[in-house]
């Protein structure tokens, strides 16, 4: 089945979970002509139309939703579907980089 979680109340006793194939979720918007990343609340009430997308830790595009009030050109989705993969890849090897770091440091 998996294997079992342990909860403790000792907050030294912890292990890390298996995240390998946990997706990271990428959003961008489109305001006019510009593209911008994970936006604020403020950003986002400027926006024409979003697009948020999830990725794997392999690269691979695992979910896509669009929103917002305008179309978008197929250029333009596969444009902001590029630029999420490398975002998403980006903050993938640095949490990889933290996970690794600790537990050099436990052993």
């Amino acid at each position: 089945m998996g294997d079992q979680v342990e909860v403790s109340n000792d907050p030294s006793n912890f292990k890390f979970l298996n995240t390998s194939n946990v997706p990271v979720i990428v959003t961008l918007l489109r305001v006019g002509s510009v593209y911008v990343a994970d936006p604020s609340l403020e950003e986002e009430s400027c926006m024409t139309s979003r697009l948020t997308v999830a990725v794997d830790g392999k690269g691979r595009v695992c979910g896509v939703r669009k929103s917002g009030k305008s179309g978008m050109h197929p250029t333009d989705v596969l444009d902001m579907l590029n630029a999420a993969k490398s975002i998403a890849m980006r903050l993938i090897k640095r949490v990889d980089a933290i996970v690794d770091a600790h537990d050099d440091m436990k052993m």
